[in-house]
């Protein structure tokens, strides 16, 4: 008797410590739970199967890792610092200075030579990688990053040996020259799953159409090659880059108290990540479900041409917004540009205005992704244009070279 009236004095107590940490576990419990069944609602709904690209075979990774090593090796080393690449047609070197008179006689030198021609041929072979491992390639972050910047580069260098044609007065090579640009442009379209690799693919092409109708032929007998670009052009697939795939990826993680990539910081245990697992759940279950929700309503605002503003800032919402905007510029910025030296090529001069080019060169006139004002158009002495637009008046075009 004396036994059980001293364990009930210690029940009492004991059970005041204790209700918090009981009660800490039956609401985490109820939590985990609701997270679970919701994301695995969120899932189910979404029907998002495995990125079907299998990797890259290893002996291409190693060709690839060689190539971009040779190259950045003449870009830093020797006379492939006084390219023409730092801008899209602007001949400075990577700081931004003015490159000196005998730089540009370097490089011209320098694309001429033995030496030259095999940097420019070891460039196209990296394209050609980089168009495979576009292809093959699941994205992975910690991969990613290298890649998209060996993919600009190769572009800006292949830029570069276009200007070069354009310098020694070889017109007639010069959209030759950036076919192979065009050719990963579309492969990474087909492929991308990112906001980042959609953001990299816009630059590639701006690289190459800026070069172009910058530096490209403005006779009669280029009108064809224009008319074939500009019809690839428009026939491409404007898209807001949507990254269901990786959300579905680390949801299905989470779900199964895995580490994740991008939901816990790196040193989260495995009891850290229990803690807050409800939390981490629920938060990507719901970057999903906003990210479908914007893949619904992408269509209307291609076909309006004007994206309007949502998201919080820095959010990914936000950021994939801002990047279906990009991609709408470049297609506005880019088609006219392109229909622009078409008209250029087969009228001998520029229009009065924009409204020459519809029918004829354009289905319709695009606008201002940001605002849905028109572009802004002018003709310049020597029968040249400018293009800009009136939200971003320093994202300009011209058919004239900047040097």
């Amino acid at each position: 008797m004396k036994v059980k009236k001293k364990a009930r004095r210690w029940i009492i107590p004991a059970a005041l410590l204790l209700w918090p940490f009981v009660l800490w576990f039956v609401l985490w419990g109820v939590a985990a739970l609701a997270a679970y069944v919701y994301s695995g609602i969120v899932l189910n709904g979404a029907k998002i199967t495995e990125d079907p690209r299998r990797g890259v075979p290893g002996e291409v990774r190693k060709r690839e890792k060689e190539l971009r090593a040779a190259l950045d090796k003449t870009m830093y080393e020797g006379a492939g610092q006084f390219l023409p690449i730092a801008g899209n047609c602007t001949w400075q070197p990577g700081d931004e200075r003015p490159v000196p008179t005998a730089g540009r006689e370097q490089a011209l030198k320098f694309a001429a030579s033995p030496e030259g021609k095999a940097f420019f041929a070891r460039n196209r072979e990296y394209l050609d990688l980089c168009c495979r491992i576009a292809a093959e390639e699941p994205f992975e972050v910690e991969k990613a990053q290298t890649l998209l910047v060996g993919y600009r580069s190769a572009a800006r260098i292949c830029a570069a040996q276009a200007a070069l044609a354009h310098w020694q007065g070889r017109k007639a090579e010069i959209l030759p020259l950036l076919e192979p640009m065009e050719k990963l442009e579309r492969t990474m379209l087909e492929h991308e799953t990112t906001v980042i690799e959609a953001l990299v693919r816009i630059a590639v092409g701006a690289t190459r159409l800026h070069m172009a109708v910058s530096c490209g032929p403005e006779d009669p007998p280029s009108a064809a090659l224009y008319r074939a670009m500009l019809a690839r052009f428009l026939a491409a697939p404007v898209q807001m880059p949507i990254e269901d795939r990786l959300q579905a990826r680390e949801l299905r993680e989470i779900r199964s108290f895995g580490r994740g990539k991008w939901a816990y910081p790196p040193e989260f245990d495995f009891r850290k990540r229990a803690a807050v697992y409800p939390f981490a759940c629920f938060d990507v279950a719901r970057h999903l479900r906003k990210t479908l929700e914007l893949e619904r309503m992408a269509p209307e605002w291609i076909r309006s041409g004007v994206v309007p503003k949502g998201g919080k800032p820095g959010s990914l919402e936000d950021a994939q917004r801002s990047a279906l905007r990009k991609a709408l510029l470049y297609r506005a910025h880019y088609g006219t540009a392109l229909a622009l030296k078409l008209y250029r090529c087969e009228k001998g001069t520029c229009p009065e205005s924009l409204d020459a080019l519809v029918p004829a060169f354009l289905p319709k006139l695009f606008r201002d992704p940001w605002s849905g004002a028109p572009l802004t158009y002018r003709r310049l002495p020597g029968n040249a244009f400018e293009l800009s637009f009136p939200s971003a008046p320093h994202n300009r075009v011209r058919s004239k070279p900047g040097y």
